[in-house]
């Protein structure tokens, strides 16, 4: 499409594509970006190349990419993004799952559940990298889930024309295109342009967008227009989505990372949980851990069975969710059902705990009877607003 229009044009394999050497997926953000400024400081070196106006041209990630390589380099003339987040990568996946998890027909309350999931899972990131947590080799490893672009845009001093697909569920445009006004009204980009192509999605037509005349017309007539020092077509299209189609944040995904919602918070809690409660079920059997009679050896280990098999159970469906969008799984997630009158009984035994701690308090025999009841009444109130916090006590799944 562009040498066809008397632009030239340099595309290479990335890495671990093609002929190329290493793995794209093991290689950080850095590494792409400099792979991206290598090929733009070949290209200059090109006797046939005028140096003074070469620009990159990326697709999604490679979009995404762009900012961050001309906010480095002065090299970069121009550059053309397709359909590339203006957000971090951590708020692009949330967008991408919840949208997913939509279309498979996942209720709102399990996809603000995975968005709840999905925030814990990036705060894992610096565990994951020293070992301390054994969850494979996940892309937010490699990839910085938080680098945002917007702390590029700024340093970005050269013409961009950035093009959106109207009905994109991987990249969020209202909110690309929202930061991106914002940026640029504070920079000064007089020939930076933003298009939203109706009703096209995230590869505004995969490959055959460069049969599309439309599309070839707006990128060279601009490329052409910005790097001759002339004025900028007229845009085809609006800068901005022309209708609602249909595509939401879900749950907590445009906001950043409360601390309450990190793995710093949530992951010591629920080895909390699953110690007390297994603790406590074990207490109770144990013939020198005075109580105060068989029903208060069998309430708390009821409570301590039944909270651990609940905590159990809700972490199989955070799992699930985690995993829905790769696996295209079904909404009907297996055993969801029991997580509701499990909560609510979680909740009653919280209220006969009570009544047991303050039944016992004075009367138990001995100070492990007493500590057994004081950390199993504890922990099982504090599990309530735990169960609140995932979404268990209420709400379709």
């Amino acid at each position: 499409m562009l040498v066809s229009r008397g632009i030239a044009a340099f595309i290479f394999d990335k890495r671990g594509t093609g002929e190329s050497e290493g793995d794209w997926r093991r290689a950080s953000l850095d590494d792409l970006m400099e792979d991206g400024l290598a090929a733009v400081a070949l290209l200059r070196l090109q006797p046939e190349i005028a140096p003074g106006k070469v620009g990159l041209m990326g697709s999604s990630q490679g979009a995404w990419l762009a900012p961050f390589m001309a906010a480095r380099s002065e090299s970069v003339a121009f550059l053309v993004q397709i359909t590339g987040s203006a957000t971090p990568l951590a708020n692009q996946e949330m967008w991408d799952d919840g949208n997913s998890l939509h279309a498979l027909g996942f209720s709102d309350r399990a996809i603000e559940t995975e968005m709840k999931a999905l925030h814990l899972l990036f705060s894992t990131r610096e565990w994951v990298r020293r070992g301390l947590l054994p969850l494979g080799d996940l892309w937010f490893v490699h990839y910085d889930p938080f680098l945002d672009p917007a702390t590029a845009w700024p340093h970005v001093r050269v013409p961009a024309l950035v093009l959106f697909g109207e009905k994109d569920k991987t990249v969020p445009t209202q909110s690309s295109i929202e930061i991106l006004e914002r940026l640029w009204a504070r920079n000064g980009h007089p020939a930076s342009r933003i298009v939203v192509f109706p009703g096209r999605g995230h590869a505004l037509g995969g490959p055959s967008r460069n049969d599309d005349p439309v599309y070839a017309a707006l990128v060279t007539q601009w490329i052409k227009a910005v790097t001759e020092g002339r004025e900028p077509p007229t845009m085809p299209f609006p800068d901005h989505l022309a209708s609602s189609p249909g595509l939401h944040w879900y749950g907590m995904g445009a906001r950043t990372t409360p601390w309450y919602a990190t793995a710093s918070f949530q992951l010591p809690l629920m080895l909390m949980f699953a110690l007390s409660f297994v603790g406590a079920a074990m207490a109770s059997v144990l013939p020198w851990t005075k109580m105060g009679g068989c029903l208060s050896r069998w309430l708390v280990g009821v409570t301590g069975l039944h909270n651990a098999l609940l905590l159990a159970s809700l972490l199989w469906v955070i799992n699930y969710l985690l995993n829905a969008d790769a696996t295209d799984a079904v909404p009907a997630i297996p055993h969801v059902g029991i997580l509701l009158p499990m909560a609510w009984a979680a909740v009653a035994l919280a209220v006969g705990q009570a009544w047991l701690w303050w039944k016992t308090r004075a009367s138990a025999s001995n100070r492990l009877g007493r500590l057994a009841v004081s950390l199993s009444t504890l922990a099982s109130w504090a599990f309530v607003p735990f169960l609140a916090y995932w979404g268990v006590l209420g709400g379709r799944w």
